[in-house]
């Protein structure tokens, strides 16, 4: 019969645990500006590539890893906790039947997640799932990165082995190499000139192949081999519930991205694309000092596990390290309130910069976030993951409802400044006022070290007094009741979950963003974006307001002279500074009508600043009909130049499914009294022109017939 002693001194690292815990740390903190470098590099060329608007939607695709670790099912937390017990892996059928396990179930899941991606593909329905679109090739650019990110669930189960055996810093150097392979797969995509929504594909891609070598690696560490891993459970371990616990970890990581990382699908839809775009580069500075800090934390974790006999030795190293990641969280978000907005100006190229105000918020998260961080993986028993669980539902649900609340009035730092509140509400102080409790309850069964080879193991569970305890029992249910009490429980706390996060994006949908759903009983609202032929120049009509004469209409004409999809410096300013003033009209149909005064810029320009225009607006106002009228000429033949921004506005009309009409051959102007002597500018006659025959196509949305 095996037996096992917990050591004299349980308050200090063994060797091995020291190297996992300042090598992991080390490792990260001497490879963070490698990783930096390369994700700025990654990110300056997909911004490039991308464009503002396109960039935000990439963005919430790419970190589908942090939206849905729930995938994970709490599985590889429990694979984590059983390598951490054991001293020899490949010689205990206990901790080998449970990876078996995990592998199995795993795999389903990742079969199950491709299987919902390709429906949402055939169906077309990613747009309405995202809350954005940047077109056709959507449906397929984001289905082949949810198939990657599902491949890498399964794939994932090395690191949770490395980290259990005390091989946590290797662990952080094949994390780390994940930055390389996510920046060659962008490369790759620059290389074959693919559409900018193809560019959320690097990132699952460069964690899948980071995720297979560290397999290959945590297997030869452990002695495992991919034949053994890949047999089924021993027929005596088949009924064993080899991943207890997984239940109430899939709870809390269901909870975790829903409150922390869900912020970029609230800002999609209670905010703007600026703001999706801005909170997107300042959250990647604040994912640099997080890796850190979570490097080291998630190295304390089988250091918490083979402690768990002795509560004084865990109270102990609990407050040590929470004392010591508080201090120097603190010195890291001074760092990023000071220098974030400068970060962000490098990741962008000066395209986008965060202000000081988001840099602040995420200062103050990161310093609440590290606080939690060691009780967060010193808790692991299933009694104290049940507690973890319901502080973890609360937390996301505060964060979700405050977030759309403060974000549809801040944006990013509104978003931010929510999940803050609800990790000191929800996880801080229930830590400061239990956990002294919870590890005072903690019983044999909690924390006992699985031998070897037997199956009875001897523990002390009072002084000079010793118990046997099966080890197939070490999997089972705490006391009698409980499963089936943790079953109820669960359903209550996945419920809250499900009702908090629908409810919450059922009042994102009413958000005051500017658009109204229509009101039978009052008149339409159109908006009407443009240039001076929609504006009128030198004191003239416009052909808006002619066409409200009686109508019942109520037209917001919000154009500017001389203004373009490019636009210029001054007042004219681009067609994207005009939406603002178009969204408070609430209206239920825009206009965007013009172009012409685009001369002089390139198409490739013209066109990606169309774009980004109708994605915004798809975006800000997605009950309104959108309708595009291209620029216009006043010769019978157009020049040159009109035919070619005409072609511009088009294509990226028909890239993002936006209904275009071409007006650029129309002859309507091409009479005398209809152009002012500056021969560019209409006349009265000229915009009453315009008024009779732009009616149709401006009331034939509305009317249902287009």
């Amino acid at each position: 019969m095996s037996k096992w002693k917990l050591p004299l001194d349980s308050t200090g690292l063994g060797k091995a645990e020291q190297k996992s815990v300042l090598l992991g740390t080390l490792f990260r903190i001497v490879g963070t500006p490698a990783v930096a470098l390369i994700g700025l590099a990654n990110t300056a060329l997909i911004v490039r590539q991308t464009g503002e608007a396109v960039f935000g939607l990439v963005s919430l695709v790419t970190t589908f890893s942090l939206l849905l670790p729930f995938a994970d099912l709490g599985i590889g937390a429990v694979v984590t906790t059983a390598c951490s017990r054991s001293s020899y892996l490949s010689r205990d059928r206990l901790a080998v039947n449970t990876i078996r396990r995990a592998v199995r179930v795993l795999g389903m899941v990742a079969a199950g997640i491709v299987g919902l991606a390709l429906v949402l593909m055939a169906t077309n329905s990613w747009a309405m799932l995202l809350g954005s679109s940047s077109g056709s090739a959507d449906r397929y650019a984001i289905t082949a990165a949810t198939i990657l990110f599902a491949l890498g669930i399964p794939a994932g189960i090395g690191i949770r082995i490395l980290v259990g055996i005390d091989r946590n810093h290797i662990a952080v150097l094949l994390t780390m190499v994940n930055s390389l392979f996510t920046l060659a797969s962008t490369c790759i995509l620059y290389l074959l000139g693919v559409p900018p929504i193809w560019y959320a594909v690097s990132g699952a891609a460069g964690v899948l192949a980071g995720s297979l070598i560290a397999s290959v690696v945590a297997f030869r560490a452990s002695g495992l081999s991919v034949r053994t891993i890949l047999e089924p459970p021993d027929e005596d371990h088949r009924r064993t519930k080899l991943l207890a616990g997984s239940l109430w970890i899939f709870v809390a990581s269901v909870g975790l991205p829903l409150g922390l990382q869900s912020h970029r699908i609230i800002l999609s839809h209670v905010s703007s694309p600026e703001e999706l775009s801005k909170y997107a580069l300042m959250a990647q500075v604040y994912a640099i000092c997080w890796m850190v800090f979570s490097t080291a934390g998630v190295a304390l974790w089988p250091v918490f596990v083979k402690r768990r006999a002795d509560p004084k030795a865990t109270m102990k190293l609990l407050l040590a390290a929470a004392g010591i990641f508080a201090i120097v969280a603190a010195m890291a978000g001074l760092g990023m309130a000071i220098l974030g907005p400068w970060a962000t100006g490098v990741l962008s190229g000066d395209k986008l910069v965060a202000t000081h105000a988001i840099a602040v918020a995420f200062a103050a998260l990161l310093v609440v976030q590290c606080l939690h961080l060691p009780a967060g993986v010193m808790l692991t028993t299933p009694r104290e993951a049940r507690f973890q669980s319901f502080c973890i539902t609360g937390m996301a649900i505060i964060s979700i409802v405050l977030g759309i609340w403060l974000g549809s009035r801040y944006g990013g730092v509104g978003v931010v400044i929510a999940a803050t509140i609800a990790v000191l509400v929800a996880q801080l102080i229930p830590d400061v006022i239990w956990i002294p409790k919870l590890l005072r309850e903690r019983t044999a069964v909690d924390w006992q070290h699985v031998p070897e080879q037997s199956d009875t193991v001897t523990t002390p569970v009072a002084r000079g007094k010793t118990t046997m305890i099966n080890r197939r029992t070490l999997s089972k249910p705490l006391a009698h009741g409980f499963f089936g009490r943790s079953i109820a429980q669960f359903g209550m706390l996945f419920l809250a979950l499900v009702v908090g996060a629908t409810g919450a994006f059922a009042v994102a949908r009413e958000r005051p963003a500017g658009v109204a759903a229509t009101a039978q009983s009052s008149p339409a609202r159109i908006a009407v974006i443009g240039d001076g032929w929609s504006s009128g120049v030198n004191g003239t009509t416009n052909w808006p307001s002619v066409f409200a004469e009686g109508n019942q209409y109520v037209i917001a004409n919000v154009s500017r002279p001389y203004s373009g999809y490019v636009g210029g410096e001054g007042e004219s300013g681009p067609f994207s500074a005009q939406l603002e003033q178009a969204l408070a009209a609430r209206p239920n149909l825009i206009v965007v009508f013009g172009g012409i005064s685009d001369l002089g810029k390139s198409s490739s320009i013209i066109s990606q600043a169309a774009r980004d225009l109708f994605v915004r607006i798809g975006q800000r106002a997605p009950d309104a009909k959108l309708v595009v009228l291209g620029p216009m000429w006043h010769t019978p033949r157009p020049t040159e130049v009109a035919v070619r921004i005409s072609k511009a506005v088009q294509a990226a009309a028909d890239s993002v499914s936006v209904p275009f009409d071409e007006l650029v051959y129309q002859r309507w102007l091409a009479g005398d009294g209809a152009v002012q002597p500056d021969e560019f500018n209409l006349t009265d006659a000229g915009q009453r022109t315009l008024a009779a025959h732009l009616a149709p196509l401006v009331t034939a949305p509305i009317e249902g017939k287009k």
